[in-house]
């Protein structure tokens, strides 16, 4: 995605305002380790364009990171939500555990 794409959807956050709608920005991140060990290759022609890096850098910043990498990423049974959704237990199963409180809280915020 593209910043003027996140703009769209959330205006004034770019500009460090309130948006007139209730917004959570979340951005899913992997090193490159981990990436290359799901089959990534990097091509310069794609993953350097604008449309695949274009929101490293957003101004607004991100509610959430979720880490989507080592043993994070392994899946885990029996997964509870984790404590607090802004960050990623580095733990089997953290990312679930992250995301399931995450779905919480946006179930919380609409409420």
């Amino acid at each position: 995605r593209r910043e003027t794409d996140l703009e769209f959807f959330v205006p004034q956050k770019a500009k460090g305002g309130t948006p007139p709608w209730k917004t959570m920005t979340v951005r899913v991140e992997a090193s490159v380790e981990e990436r290359s060990k799901r089959g990534f290759v990097h091509a310069p022609a794609i993953d350097e364009a604008e449309s695949e890096c274009g929101l490293d850098n957003f101004p607004g910043g991100w509610d959430v990171v979720v880490r989507n990498d080592g043993a994070a990423a392994l899946p885990c049974t029996n997964v509870e939500a984790s404590s607090d959704y802004r960050e990623t237990t580095p733990t089997k199963g953290g990312v679930q555990m992250q995301v399931l409180a995450l779905a919480k809280e946006a179930i919380r915020a609409i409420d």
